[in-house]
């Protein structure tokens, strides 16, 4: 492969983990002049094609009040709140603090103003920097713990601290690693957002992108599984009631397939879920099919056992492995055992899942004795021996329940190898009616994300033949001519790559992720004027993304525009003074400019921040 080719490739690599990733961070902006919840919400379902109107879980409980209050125990009861509304499970008071294994301090901080989450690096007695965000939202019940997001400018980002209630800690949030830039520069995409706030504001047409207020319901809702509530309202309100069926959704009345997808469309993550061409993750209603919206590719469970790991969102891959439901032809599903409305007490836990199980197996009981029973697992009820708790592999600190619903989990504890990637399938394939060119697609979509962690051209090669065949039928697929741009790139078709990006950008101009990609293209490409013009639109889309004002920065100093580009490297510093390439790049831009002071400034930080690198992560 060329050189131009592996610059090409490292590019796009680079920009895609800052697509996702995306590293900034500072204070939150006042905001003036915001809409009312009241307007926005009518202004929202003005533009919304969904012709039941939203109401609120709080209209609902004027009628069912005792569902209502029952269900605000329930941990999807209590998904998300105001930060600073919520009730309190973290420690505010004792240990607030925790150290990373590069030197760096995170702190929290609660008063009467807000919660504050701090990011500071010292050397000796003096600080270097202290980062500051106010964060705006709790996410999650509490029950295993609470990640934080903040917003800017209609973006969210999630704070790099989260609480751990089963440990009783403060720590790194999941997915965040030691070798991250950026800790407060993590975007919140919308897949994160449509399970775990009751109901957002996304700006139509846009990804990750929200109108004011961002959140007009921080629970998840009676909606998101009832389904809107408005015409159900006004059925029941009104004088003369006509005789067309309830417009609202009960999901026991469902047909099996419309049923689970209510429970799935959160609660089955899969190995990947790829959304079907025009869809958001927002568009599902009780009623339609998870193959509606989505298409899930799955792997085999991985047979862990009570010392191992599995994946935090994988009960129904576990479920479907299980004898149990095998034998039930496909009946028994999440709300067979769950309640959907209330939480079981911890004390009645057991007796409330013994009576589940019973059901099916009342005539035939238990094959071990009592004595034999509590031999094998102090915990002699059905779910202590058949479904234990074990570690979650992609959350630290938390366990969950093994759904597989084993006879005897110990037996399984060295568990299978990871499958290969031929074992990928569609969930539920042999009843889905998705159209064979949208399976094409999302295959073709799955393929590409596979040939860029394989970093192999032969897998580029089969993926851009299979977007060609998509290409054919949709030619106007935004996802797909990106796709087919960043896949040109791989395979040394720098032409290529040029052509479909900026057919992606003319079929959908706000994609923040082909215009960054252009932006990168065309500086690697030396082609200043085109790289200034796209890191502009990029910086006007996402301002707070460090990676950029340094590509900006250098794309500046390369035309001559040493002033602007000094500043331009100083504001990217403002947002993440971490950033260690900043710091080299100004340490070598000052010296050549004269100012040594600056550059000594810039290289003294740039080596302090590098010096924890070789560090062990403190125990906690």
């Amino acid at each position: 492969m060329s050189r131009r080719a592996c610059e090409i490739i490292a590019a796009v690599v680079v920009m895609l983990a800052v697509a996702i990733g995306v590293w900034r961070a500072s204070a939150v902006r006042e905001s003036a002049q915001l809409p009312t919840v009241t307007e926005a919400l009518e202004e929202h379902d003005r533009q919304s094609t969904d012709t039941g109107n939203f109401v609120g879980s709080g209209v609902c409980a004027n009628c069912h009040a005792k569902i209502v209050q029952s269900y605000q125990s329930h941990p999807m009861g209590r998904s998300s709140a105001v930060a600073a509304a919520a009730s309190v499970l973290e420690d505010y008071e004792q240990k607030t603090s925790f150290a990373s294994a590069h030197g760096m301090q995170f702190r929290v901080e609660r008063t009467s103003e807000g919660i504050s989450h701090h990011e500071a690096l010292k050397n000796g007695d003096d600080v270097l920097y202290d980062r500051q965000v106010n964060v705006q939202w709790a996410i999650g019940s509490g029950k295993r713990g609470r990640s934080y997001a903040f917003e800017r400018d209609g973006l969210l980002f999630m704070s790099p601290i989260s609480w751990y209630s089963q440990r009783a800690i403060w720590d790194l949030s999941p997915g965040y690693s030691e070798e991250q830039p950026n800790r407060f520069g993590r975007r919140v995409v919308d897949g994160c957002v449509a399970c775990h706030i009751g109901r957002a504001n996304p700006q139509r047409g846009h990804s990750d992108r929200f109108a004011q207020p961002v959140v007009f319901e921080a629970a998840i809702g009676c909606e998101r599984c009832h389904g809107p509530g408005g015409l159900h309202v006004q059925r029941h309100h009104s004088p003369h009631p006509n005789d067309d069926p309830d417009p609202i959704v009960n999901p026991a009345k469902l047909a099996t397939v419309e049923r689970e997808s209510v429970c799935n469309q959160c609660h089955l993550q899969g190995y990947q879920r790829v959304l079907r061409r025009g869809r958001a993750p927002y568009d599902f209603r009780p009623g339609q099919r998870l193959d509606d919206i989505w298409t899930v590719f799955t792997k085999p469970e991985r047979a862990e056992g009570i010392d191992g790991a599995t994946r935090a969102v994988s009960h129904v891959e576990q479920m479907r492995t299980s004898r149990c439901y095998l034998g039930s032809s496909g009946q028994l599903g999440c709300s067979s055992c769950h309640d959907p409305h209330s939480l079981v007490d911890e004390q009645d836990r057991a007796s409330f899942y013994e009576f589940r199980c019973q059901s099916c197996h009342e005539s035939r009981g238990c094959g071990l004795s009592i004595e034999e029973r509590k031999e094998k697992n102090p915990d002699t009820s059905c779910i202590g021996c058949h479904m234990p708790r074990f570690n979650a592999s992609d959350i630290p600190h938390t366990a969950q329940t093994d759904h597989r619903i084993l006879r005897d989990p110990k037996s399984n504890q060295r568990g299978r190898p990871d499958p290969s990637e031929s074992s990928l399938a569609i969930f539920d394939e042999e009843t889905t009616r998705v159209p064979e060119i949208e399976r094409l697609r999302a295959k073709a979509l799955l393929q590409f994300t596979e040939s860029q962690r394989a970093g192999n051209p032969e897998f580029a090669q089969q993926c851009r033949q299979n977007f060609l065949k998509v290409l054919a039928t949709f030619p106007d697929d935004p996802e797909v001519l990106a796709g087919l741009g960043t896949v040109s790139a791989m395979l040394d078709d720098p032409q290529g790559a040029e052509k479909y990006w900026l057919k992606a950008l003319a079929a959908h101009p706000d994609d923040e992720k082909v215009t960054q990609q252009l932006a990168q293209f065309y500086h690697w490409r030396k082609n200043s004027a085109q790289a200034n013009l796209y890191l502009k639109k990029s910086l006007a889309q996402n301002s707070w993304n460090v990676e950029l004002w340094g590509r900006y920065a250098q794309v500046l100093a390369d035309s001559g525009d040493w002033a602007s580009a000094l500043e331009a490297a100083e504001k990217g510093l403002e947002i993440d003074p971490s950033f260690i390439p900043l710091h080299s790049w100004l340490a070598n831009a000052y010296r050549l400019r004269g100012d040594q002071a600056k550059s000594d400034r810039h290289r003294a930080i740039r080596d302090r921040l590098s010096m924890d690198r070789p560090r062990q992560r403190p125990a906690r």
